[in-house]
């Protein structure tokens, strides 16, 4: 998953209201953040988008 991650950071920095606020994009960084290790990138767009405290 390394290649999803980094793919969604890239998405982050260029349309973050589309990967931040759409029902599927949540979902798959809600699926990465529950991985043991999460990515760090996963991880804080996890928190920035309030999926963890």
């Amino acid at each position: 998953m390394p290649g999803v991650a980094r793919r969604l950071m890239d998405a982050d920095g260029i349309a973050p209201a589309e990967v931040r606020y759409r029902r599927a994009t949540r979902t798959v960084i809600a699926e990465m953040a529950r991985g043991d290790p999460a990515p760090a990138g996963v991880a804080r767009l996890a928190t920035l988008v309030g999926l963890t405290r």
